[in-house]
């Protein structure tokens, strides 16, 4: 469960979020500035353009090369491996936050390269 991203652009494999994935992704690019508001929080296959996915993978991107989006690993045993990811906007160590989460980059990827997407 959760949401299949469909590329535009048939070079470009799709991504795939759980739920709470997309909800973080939805945080994330709201504490950039990003326009969230194509994001579908149902699969009903509506189409974010490819001007919107490359600003996502812009902003977040720069978020984490300036250190301004730090992702988290929160303990918390209700999720697997006992714990989730979290996000704020810091002054933190690029560095250190690049390998919290990696599927990330995925989304990162997919979100410049999908010429936009429909959301599954």
């Amino acid at each position: 469960m959760g949401m299949d991203c469909l590329p535009l652009n048939p070079r470009v494999d799709g991504f795939h979020a759980n739920w709470t994935g997309w909800r973080f992704l939805r945080q994330a690019l709201e504490l950039l500035g990003a326009d969230t508001s194509g994001m579908s929080s149902s699969n009903d296959g509506n189409v974010i353009s490819r001007e919107t996915a490359q600003d996502w993978s812009r902003r977040l991107q720069e978020g984490l090369d300036t250190g301004k989006l730090k992702i988290v690993q929160v303990p918390d045993d209700s999720f697997f491996g006992g714990y989730r990811n979290a996000c704020s906007l810091t002054s933190g160590n690029p560095a250190r936050q690049h390998g919290n989460a990696p599927w990330l980059r995925e989304a990162i990827d997919f979100f410049e390269r999908s010429g936009g997407f429909q959301q599954y």
